[in-house]
């Protein structure tokens, strides 16, 4: 496509790996419009730099002063400086870039400050704050990340999902390789995503063994396989009775502790190979990778811990009321009937994309007619 043939896109992210996966999905995205509209995606030049900062004290002080950081703020040039590693924000303010993509409130100063410098189009992913969004030409700011209370801005898209790499046609792809560990032999499976604590909900041991015993009369009910993986947060007491619970069951067909896992594409894999995903509701990335799948979802809650209305049961609460995930208590997972692995979803990933690209699209095409103006 000629109008984004040589286009830069620099990416800036903070050190986070869920940022940056959320930002290369953004990528994704812009790359398979191309593709669509019969350009190249390779024609797109695409650049990533970490927003280094000297310790994780500077780190949270930037996320939290993130106000000051707009370019009509005269302290944007004073805060920043001191906090960064000097040589991270120069290699940053080196770049010329036609549009800058970053997530998260830490990589969003330095986003503004370039923009200013350069003219550049900017992309935040997640809500940079009410005071800071019109620093920025679009905000893709997840439906849980909304306050409802702010005004809408025509620079704002919301999504139902957090923005990742998960795509039907892509698990297509992934699930026709040949023999493989993660291949069922003709039988149905179910997929378990775990995630792991913070700071509204537990994985209490009440919940870890209603949640074995539960999948386990599932599977045998219905005569499936299990595909499991915990997460990097997942408590090892969790890890350790659930690899118990599982492991050396005819079943189970892969176990896969998160903390020891070097594959970046085993949720993927789990994805690809399952008929029905189980996945705890806490880890919001989880919950979208497995929705983005187009497979039916179901998702239990750990235990709560905060008398709070958090932002997780908002994020569930929205797939359901859109009927793109079953909502169960932990202990009734094994009742879950087998129409289930065969109900019709909807998949709004691929809804988020279309909102997306109708207000991404113009950040590209219309980039030549500011480089007259530099």
């Amino acid at each position: 496509m000629e109008s984004l043939t040589g286009k830069n896109i620099l990416v800036i992210h903070d050190g986070n790996k869920g940022h940056l996966k959320q930002s290369m999905a953004l990528i994704g995205i812009i790359k398979r419009q191309a593709e669509a509209q019969g350009g190249i995606p390779d024609s797109i030049a695409v650049q990533v730099v970490e927003a280094k900062f000297k310790n994780w004290s500077l780190k949270a002080f930037i996320k939290v002063f993130n106000p000051y950081l707009s370019p009509r703020h005269p302290f944007q040039k004073l805060l920043l400086p001191p906090c960064m590693v000097p040589e991270s924000l120069q290699e940053i303010m080196a770049q010329t870039p036609d549009v800058i993509v970053s997530c998260g409130a830490a990589g969003s100063g330095v986003s503004t400050l370039l923009k200013k410098k350069t003219g550049a189009k900017n992309i935040v992913i997640l809500n940079p704050g009410f005071i800071t969004r019109d620093d920025f030409d679009l905000a893709i700011v997840p439906h849980h990340d909304v306050w409802q209370w702010m005004p809408f801005k025509s620079n704002v898209v919301t999504t139902d999902l957090a923005l990742n790499p998960v795509t039907p046609e892509g698990l297509a792809h992934l699930n026709t390789g040949g023999p493989s560990a993660y291949v069922p032999a003709g039988s149905m499976a179910v997929g378990l995503l775990v995630g792991g604590n913070n700071r509204s909900f537990r994985f209490t041991g009440t919940v870890t063994d209603a949640l074995a015993r539960e999948v386990a009369r599932l599977c045998k009910e219905l005569k499936a396989q299990l595909y499991c993986t915990t997460s990097r947060r997942t408590p090892r007491n969790v890890d350790a009775a659930l690899e118990h619970a599982f492991e050396g069951q005819p079943f189970c067909r892969i176990f896969v502790r998160g903390r020891e896992d070097r594959n970046s594409a085993t949720v993927e894999k789990i994805l690809a190979c399952s008929n029905l995903i189980i996945v705890s509701g806490e880890s919001i990335s989880m919950v979208s990778e497995a929705v983005s799948s187009g497979k039916p979802v179901v998702v239990f809650m750990p235990q709560k811990v905060l008398p709070v209305y958090t932002k997780y049961e908002r994020f569930i609460r929205n797939l359901v009321s859109k009927g793109f995930v079953t909502k169960v208590d932990v202990e009734k997972i094994g009742n879950i009937a087998a129409d289930s692995l065969i109900q019709s979803r909807e998949n709004p990933s691929a809804d988020d994309a279309r909102r997306i690209l109708a207000q991404c699209w113009p950040l590209f095409t219309r980039r030549s007619e500011l480089k007259h103006d530099r």
